[in-house]
């Protein structure tokens, strides 16, 4: 009777540790999972966003941004501010202009990304401002258009700028201007002018070469130097 009490009340324990593990606070888990995510909405950055110089709007240009992140990362990231309308990001992600769909939603963007880190592994903090309308709407090629741009004033002045027209530049091959052999690889000629072959025949007749033959150096034999007695020197007639 003893040693099943005492196992009965081992499996209460057992059930009671289990009971515990899953009524665990699920928030723990969670903040794990954001903390690891690196593009989660950043921390609020150490000083806060002075005023801007530029006209308030609906648009924001966003830039020191660095790699890995999606743009679907990015536009959930700034969903988190306001209603994003549209966004535009270069070819290397390092700039992007986003629309949101009222000033007060950019305004609230703006103070709290501006001098913030994101993604969390970026080395720069980024820099938030608001668009100028018509630098964005050449820069993104006519996608985005501010509310302060007129697109039939902007055609009517793109259709008035000159066209320069390229100047078609003559190119004439080695066929035009040489003749060539039929045999391959060709070697391209040109025919001598009557002037030149009348030049060329006098040369001819004359003996002279059509061009400089530099004359050949004759060989000479190389002789050894006689070998002078010691009796025969200067040193030694001046002795005697």
């Amino acid at each position: 009777a003893v040693v099943s009490t005492q196992s009965t009340g081992k499996k209460e324990e057992e059930d009671l540790d289990f009971e515990e593990s899953e009524n665990d606070s699920p928030g723990e888990h969670e903040i794990d999972q954001t903390a690891r995510d690196p593009t989660a909405f950043p921390a609020p950055p150490a000083e806060p966003a002075g005023r801007s110089r530029k006209e308030e709007n609906r648009a924001l240009l966003i830039a020191n941004l660095i790699r890995p992140f999606t743009v679907l990362q990015l536009k959930t990231m700034l969903s988190q501010c306001g209603k994003v309308k549209s966004i535009w990001i270069n070819t290397i992600k390092s700039r992007c202009y986003v629309v949101f769909a009222s000033v007060a939603e950019a305004h609230r963007a703006r103070e709290s990304l501006h001098g913030a880190v994101w993604p969390s592994t970026s080395p720069k903090n980024l820099s938030v401002d608001f668009a100028e309308d018509e630098r964005m709407y050449s820069e993104t090629d006519g996608e985005l258009i501010g509310d302060s741009i007129d697109i039939q004033v902007i055609e009517e002045q793109k259709r008035k700028k000159p066209k320069k027209e390229k100047e078609a530049k003559e190119t004439k091959k080695l066929d035009d201007l040489f003749r060539k052999t039929v045999a391959v690889p060709s070697i391209y000629w040109l025919p001598l002018t009557d002037v030149e072959a009348k030049e060329r025949a006098a040369e001819r007749v004359k003996g002279k070469p059509r061009y400089f033959v530099p004359e050949p150096e004759l060989e000479t034999e190389y002789t050894k130097p006689r070998a002078v007695p010691r009796w025969k020197t200067p040193e030694r007639t001046r002795r005697r």
